[in-house]
């Protein structure tokens, strides 16, 4: 886009040039247009500029616009409280737990199961794999 600004402005100035001498015009009309014609370059950065923050801007409402349509996801709609004695000795447990990315689709993750007691760390039961590994 640069340079067809560049361009666009060469042109212009061409032109100018090319016009204030064929018509013998004033020294301080020809100045003026010549100098006017130099700035257009700035005029069209800024307006390129805008214009693609303005589409930026445009494209995140865009966004939130379709997530706020989105259905939700079953099982969300469930409105169960845990246990009251979770609050005091909080378990995090999970038993045989399959995934599948969408209905029909292989499962990524098969019979997975664990428990994390309070206080416990979390990483100490993972075995992270690497690119390495």
């Amino acid at each position: 886009m640069g340079l067809r600004a560049e361009l666009l402005t060469a042109t212009f100035l061409a032109v100018a040039a090319f016009s204030a001498v064929a018509s013998s015009a004033d020294a301080s009309f020809t100045g003026l247009v010549l100098y006017s014609a130099v700035n257009l370059t700035q005029v069209i950065y800024v307006a390129v500029h805008n214009s693609v923050q303005f589409e930026t801007l445009m494209t995140s409402v865009e966004r939130v616009l379709e997530y706020s349509q989105l259905t939700s996801e079953p099982g969300y709609q469930a409105n169960t409280q845990p246990k009251k004695e979770w609050v005091r000795e909080p378990t995090i447990s999970c038993k045989d737990m399959k995934l599948t990315y969408y209905e029909g689709g292989p499962k990524t993750l098969k019979n997975v199961s664990f428990e994390i007691k309070a206080k416990e760390k979390v990483r100490k039961y993972l075995k992270i794999k690497t690119f390495s590994d």
